[in-house]
């Protein structure tokens, strides 16, 4: 998709789903959008919004327990 605000669309390769991973985030206090919300996307994507620095890199931590914490 061609960019047109300041988004960034996610795919999930693994065997996780949207619905999952944003429920986890929510309970972090970091506010996704689930990819079932878009009738051209679906489980496999969620959207988040590129911030400052800060929040960036808190997302990516998150994401980096989220995604450790169901393949190990």
């Amino acid at each position: 998709y061609d960019p047109e605000a300041n988004f960034i669309l996610i795919e999930i390769l693994n065997n996780q789903n949207s619905p999952d991973i944003v429920e986890r985030l929510h309970d972090q206090g970091i506010i996704v959008r689930d990819g079932t919300e878009f009738s051209e996307l679906g489980e496999k994507w969620f959207r988040v919004a590129v911030r400052s620095k800060n929040d960036n890199d808190r997302l990516i931590s998150a994401l980096k327990l989220i995604l450790h914490r169901t393949t190990s």
